[in-house]
């Protein structure tokens, strides 16, 4: 999938940089992220399409730690899918309906939503998300432990 992005003005070299940084380090989490949203992997990968010609236009929010950058990717996806019909295998529903059960996980921290978010819905080892995240395996199980905690109280 090729990432052209239409703008008004040209973008520089630095700004072009940073844009396909940010797709190389989380499409991949934002593409499973929108899935799960959809539930239709061609429909996700279109907006991850849109989301990241977005993306140009506000790099000024994505200057700061990986956590900032996940929850305004996430933001910008959210805007993106506000009001949109999602599939679900029993009947279509208000995305604002289907985003309840990520009620529970915007009430995570944001380190939790990232570790809950790697080992549910990508599937990643403790281990690989503690040396993506540049932590120890133990405070990888630790926000794990504590992001189901509080997803099973609610």
């Amino acid at each position: 999938m090729s990432l052209n992005i239409e703008q008004t003005r040209n973008l520089s070299n630095n700004e072009v940089l940073i844009t396909r940084a940010l797709y190389y380090r989380y499409s991949s989490w934002l593409l499973g992220y929108l899935i799960e949203l959809v539930k239709d992997k061609d429909i996700a990968e279109q907006y991850l399409v849109d989301i990241f010609k977005e993306v140009p236009k506000h790099l000024e929010d994505f200057d700061g730690p990986d956590t900032l950058r996940w929850k305004n990717l996430r933001k910008l996806a959210q805007s993106k899918l506000r009001g949109v019909r999602v599939r679900n295998t029993n009947k279509d529903i208000m995305s604002s309906e289907r985003i309840k059960f990520d009620g529970f996980v915007s009430n995570l921290t944001i380190e939790q939503q990232i570790v809950f978010c790697g080992v549910y819905y990508y599937q990643k080892s403790t281990s690989t998300l503690a040396q993506e995240l540049n932590i120890a395996d133990t405070d990888v199980k630790r926000l794990l432990k504590e992001a189901f905690t509080m997803i099973k109280n609610g």
